[in-house]
């Protein structure tokens, strides 16, 4: 494995455990990561949630499309790219809300 493959390969573990499992767990979910590191997610969540909450896990790891519709998966090209990514509309509206608050 060649140094940009490693660095490639490391960035994706990091959004994974470090933004989209907390983000699915805690704001989708109304769960509570306890570990996540790398490919493993221990979390704390309503019984009722689970079956919702691993196929959106699951979708995430594989860059599968997000069951909620909430994140895209594919480029500007409609082709996948493996991860996932915001939305353009909502991160416009983000900004568009963050910025007329100041």
């Amino acid at each position: 494995m060649g140094p940009a493959t490693h660095v490639g390969l490391n960035r994706a573990l990091l959004d994974f455990s470090n933004r989209l499992v907390p983000y699915i767990t805690e704001k989708r979910f109304c769960g509570k990561v306890i570990y996540s590191g790398g490919d493993d997610v221990m979390a704390v969540l309503p019984l009722e949630n689970l079956p919702e909450y691993l196929l959106s896990i699951r979708a995430v790891w594989c860059g599968s499309k997000d069951p909620f519709n909430e994140f895209d998966n594919q480029n500007i090209y409609g082709k996948s790219t493996g991860y996932w990514q915001p939305k353009l509309e909502s991160c416009a509206s983000t900004i568009v809300d963050y910025l007329s608050k100041y």
